[in-house]
């Protein structure tokens, strides 16, 4: 028996039956073998690897684009690179503008004036009460309010400017 490409002996060597054919494991390489994408090198055949795509490589060239870490569970960008979790979420994820941490895809979030928040983060901006805005909000200069402190914010400057027109009405009367 011998290779069906190169015709040499398959006496006591290994090699790979491929559609009712004998290959030797060089032919085999040549053919059929995998190019590991990171190092160019050949994947031998039997080794584990990695596939993203039409894209292999060995199990220790498959690391994270950023920092390098080998990778298990990950994530591939628009042009096609590899991530760890962690380095695609702090490239891509959404942040909450609040806590500035990752917003994932299991938790609940509240976008408010283009603006993205933890469900749990999302808070009235007075520096006095801090609740929840689940029954909504007031947007004054890009901070949410509940409605009982934008009323005693606009009071309170309602009255400031109420001051300066009496005060300007009494010296000029």
């Amino acid at each position: 028996m011998s290779c069906s490409n190169c015709n040499i002996s398959l006496a006591g060597l290994e090699y790979v039956e491929i559609n009712n054919k004998e290959l030797c494991i060089s032919c085999y390489n040549s053919k059929y073998g995998k190019i590991c994408t990171e190092c160019e090198k050949l994947i031998p055949i039997g080794a584990k690897y990695a596939k993203n795509g039409e894209k292999y490589w060995h199990r220790d060239c498959f690391q994270c684009t950023n920092c390098q870490a080998p990778l298990t569970n990950y994530k591939v960008d628009g042009d096609g690179k590899n991530y760890c979790v962690v380095c695609y979420n702090d490239k891509y994820a959404s942040k909450c503008i609040a806590c500035n941490k990752v917003i994932t895809t299991k938790e609940l979030y509240v976008e408010a004036e283009g603006q993205v928040f933890h469900e749990e983060c999302f808070r009235c901006s007075s520096k006095t009460c801090g609740k929840k805005l689940d029954d909504g909000y007031i947007p004054k200069d890009n901070e949410f309010f509940c409605q009982e402190c934008y009323n005693e914010i606009i009071s309170t400057v309602c009255n400031y400017y109420l001051q300066i027109v009496f005060w300007y009405f009494r010296v000029w009367n």
